[in-house]
């Protein structure tokens, strides 16, 4: 599925702030969820294309896809330690369509550092996505 990568450069490993993002993650709202699905989106390839490698570099099996042991294998591979039902409850967390894995964008909504890609013109589409009567207002 991954064309043009080449595996292994210190560019494509999983480092602890991405992990960080992923722990954060947890506990988010469908709406901020949604929301960091429509940003992501709008991302500028420069922007998210660190986090391209390292998604690439976790999926082994190369279909488009992080399957749970493929996560943790990844993180023992940097030396991050962690629990294995704290990561389990991560994937849980980001696994937005409950498919039992994560996918590219679902990857990108939780790693990506908002700080870095987030600007007004792109807060003010992701509200008028949101406000579908136009009334400046975001409703049930």
């Amino acid at each position: 599925m991954w064309k043009g990568i080449e595996k292994g450069s210190e560019r494509d490993k999983l480092d602890i702030d991405i992990v960080n993002n992923l722990k954060a993650y947890r506990g988010v709202s469908p709406l901020k969820k949604a929301a960091m699905n429509i940003l992501v989106k709008m991302a500028d390839y420069k922007q998210i294309e660190n986090l391209r490698e390292v998604f690439i570099a976790i999926d082994k099996e190369g279909i488009g896809n992080i399957k749970p042991h493929e996560l943790k294998d990844a993180m023992r591979e940097a030396n991050i330690h962690f629990d294995e039902k704290e990561v389990d409850q991560i994937m849980a967390e980001i696994d937005y369509n409950r498919e039992g894995w994560i996918n590219y964008t679902e990857f990108l909504a939780a790693a990506v550092s908002v700080k870095k890609i987030l600007t007004e013109e792109k807060l003010q589409a992701i509200f008028k996505t949101f406000d579908t009567d136009n009334s400046g207002r975001i409703t049930v």
